[in-house]
Formats: structure tokens, C-alpha cells, sequence
């Protein structure tokens, strides 16, 4: 089922008119709940998805959910659903997902801890951890509490025994010291980790001087690794090749990129997507150079986002970065000049350019000039690129 309908018009659709006792996957996208068959005329439901549907944020229904005891997997994605019932969990012995991205949760019924079977759990936010899913006998594979609000420091102290996390995305509000020794602590032994997002919310970014003082070394079998609103002195030693050979994303701030590390960087052979971001500096003209190599540098990388300036200069091995499709420039207006982003020209493959302005401190006229620079040096490109600006902290906030 998909698309709203008119409940008005009592508009009910036609399957809801079949033999639902042998059903076994009900999907719903953008549907009003009225309008659906009644969920306890299901018998056998193993999959049932309702997601973004006006109506579902009622008790009653909610409960009918409790009913469905052979269901492996519930997404409520974007369902504005606040509190789970406690009867809409109490015998759902085999659920193994439970999916409600886009939705916050405000409070966790007790019978979560009845989820012995849960291997998957994805929340937006929630104002607290859900008790009873912690500890030696969790099944957890796929962990993503996106903003977590309180009862942090217990779930970092109890992840060190979650041992069967592959996937684990955690957002925080807040952040100090205690739980940041507790959250580097329970990372550093979670053997079968291969996407690893943690996002400071804290504004400004966090030195990553607890990560940096326990020696942090990441496991082996990473395939993505986050580390947003951490800022770290340098690039860690143990971001190279050898010590992560899967990485196929890295997002990570530094205060100073210092010579090689792009080169350490260009090494990894299956990197795809790199976010690196550096310390704001009041020296507005350093520029980063990227070179052309003979050996691969940066051969399957096809997005990189940056607040830094920096030349992309083909050397006798080739074009730098030369898959590499997307570019995504978050910089300030006096950052704006030729003497870098001409060298776009130098990416064959690019076909996407993203610029977020950032306006703060520069006269109407500056920004204007920027943008304009912005679009002069993108059209000249062979491929005939039309930027995308984003501009903010300015009087005039558009796109």
C-alpha cells in the first residue's frame, strides 16, 4: 500500500478485502491507519512495516501489534510514536528488528527486556537507554540510538558486552569526561565492529584528548568509521592502510593536517567517501595540495567533503582522485579564490559540486563576489558543472 488516502471519502483499498490469515509481510508507506485492514485479522505476520502513517500514534493500535507474536521484524519509521505500550512488546519472543528511525521514544516499556531474539534496534532519539538490553545476553548485531539524552554513561560502561555488534551509531548530547573514558574503553573490544558512527552533538567540536590519551586503536574489520564533532591534534597513527584495510568511509576532524597525511590517506585502496574537516583558522589563505600519483592514490574515491582549501594538481601519474564524482566544500567566503578552486578542472570524473558558504563576517558584496567565483571556475569545468551554494551565518540565508 502506498500513497495517503482520503478517509474522509472512506477510500479503503482493495486488499484489505483478501484473506489476511495467511499474510505473512504487510507494508504500508504514506497511508492513513483507518484505511487498513484491521491488524488483528492477521495470524501469521512475520513482517510488518508501517511507515510514515498518520494515525499510528494511538494506544489502541499499538497494542493490536502485541497480538502479532510471530513477527521478526516491526518498523515504525516516522510514525510520531512517543511511548510503546507495554502489551505492544509483552510477546514478541521472536522480533529481530526493531525499526524506529525518524521516531522519538520518550519512554521504554518494561517488557523490552522480553526481546531475547532482538538483533537490530534503530531509534532517532530517546530520552533514555532501554533497560534490559544490555549485558552478556544481548543479541544485538545493529545498534543506532541516533541522540541519546540521558542514561548515557550506562550504555557506554555496558557496550564492552555487546560483543556481536557489527553496526553501532550513537549520537550524545552531552559529553565530559567520565563517560567519554567509559564510551573509548567499551569500543576498543567490540571484536566484530565493522560500522562504527559516533556523533558529538556539542557545539564546539570536542578535543579528542580522551581518545588520544587511552591509545584508542580501532578494530580491524571496520568498513566505516564516523567520528563527528571530535576534533583530534593530528591524524592518529592508527588511520593508515595496515591497521584498517576494509575502510571504505572515514569521516574525522584534525586541528593540523600535517605533510603526508594526505598521502597516508590516497593509501587506503577501498576508501569511497572522506569527510575531513580541520580546526577554523584565522589563516585564511593555507592551501592543501592533492597530486597525482602513479600508484593508485585515491583511485575508487568518489565523494570527499572538506572545510579546507584545496588544490587538486595532476602530476605525472594522472589526475588527482580521478573517480571521484561528488565534492562537497563547506567554506567561508574569504576561502573563496582561483588560485584553488580552478583546480576543479583537474577531477575528469566530477559531475556534482556542493558548496556550504559560510557568510559570517563578510560584507553583501563579498559574498556576492564569492559565489560568483564559486560559478565561474565550476562552468569552465569540462563537464559544464552548476554548484550548489548553501550560504549561512549571513543576513541572507538561501540556496
Amino acid at each position: 500500500m502506498h500513497g495517503i488516502r482520503n478517509v474522509e471519502h472512506n477510500i479503503v483499498p482493495a486488499e484489505a478485502n483478501i484473506s489476511m490469515e495467511k499474510v505473512r509481510s504487510f507494508n504500508a508507506s504514506l497511508c492513513f491507519v483507518d484505511g487498513m485492514p484491521q491488524l488483528s485479522r492477521f495470524q501469521v505476520l512475520r513482517v510488518l512495516a508501517l511507515e510514515y502513517c498518520p494515525g499510528m500514534n494511538n494506544q489502541h493500535r499499538l497494542k493490536q501489534i502485541g497480538r502479532l507474536v510471530h513477527l521478526r521484524y516491526l518498523g515504525l519509521v516516522g510514525a510520531g510514536v512517543l511511548e510503546l505500550p507495554e502489551e505492544t512488546l509483552e510477546d514478541l519472543r521472536f522480533l529481530q528488528t526493531l525499526d524506529l528511525r525518524e521516531t522519538d521514544i520518550e519512554r521504554w516499556p518494561g517488557t523490552i527486556s522480553r526481546l531475547v531474539q532482538l538483533m537490530c534496534l534503530c531509534v532517532r532519539w530517546t530520552r533514555t537507554v532501554p533497560e534490559g538490553m544490555m549485558g552478556s545476553r544481548s543479541r544485538l548485531e545493529d545498534l543506532r540510538l541516533h541522540l541519546v539524552s540521558s542514561n548515557s554513561l550506562k550504555l557506554a560502561a555496558e557496550l564492552i558486552r555487546m560483543k556481536r555488534l557489527r553496526v553501532l551509531v550513537l549520537g550524545f548530547q552531552e559529553m565530559d569526561v567520565e563517560l567519554e573514558k567509559a564510551l573509548v574503553e567499551s569500543l576498543g573490544k567490540l571484536p566484530e565492529i565493522q560500522r562504527l558512527e559516533i556523533i558529538y552533538y556539542c557545539k564546539p567540536s570536542t578535543r579528542a584528548v580522551t581518545w588520544e590519551e587511552s591509545r584508542w586503536v580501532s578494530p580491524r574489520h571496520l568498513r566505516q568509521l564516523v567520528l563527528g564533532g571530535l576534533l583530534f591534534s593530528r591524524l592518529p597513527s592508527w588511520i593508515n592502510r595496515s591497521s584498517l584495510p576494509k575502510l571504505s568511509h572515514l569521516h574525522l576532524g584534525v586541528e593540523v593536517l600535517e605533510d603526508g597525511d594526505l598521502e597516508t590517506l590516497a593509501r587506503f585502496r577501498k576508501l569511497r567517501s572522506l569527510v575531513l574537516m580541520a580546526a577554523a583558522s584565522d589563516e585564511q589563505h593555507h592551501i592543501t595540495t592533492v597530486v597525482g600519483s602513479s600508484d593508485d592514490a585515491f583511485n575508487v574515491l568518489n565523494f570527499f567533503s572538506t572545510n579546507m582549501a584545496v588544490r587538486f594538481e595532476t602530476g605525472l601519474g594522472g589526475p588527482p582522485m580521478p573517480n571521484l564524482e561528488h565534492v562537497e566544500l563547506r567554506v567561508r567566503v574569504a576561502q573563496c579564490a582561483d588560485s584553488w578552486l580552478s583546480s576543479l578542472a583537474n577531477l575528469p570524473s566530477l559531475d556534482k559540486v556542493t558548496v556550504l558558504l559560510d557568510c559570517q563576517g563578510a560584507s553583501a558584496v563579498e559574498t556576492v563576489e564569492a559565489e560568483e567565483t564559486l560559478r565561474r571556475v565550476t562552468g569552465i569545468h569540462p563537464n559544464r558543472l552548476n554548484p550548489e551554494v548553501t550560504k549561512h551565518n549571513g543576513n541572507d540565508e538561501s540556496t
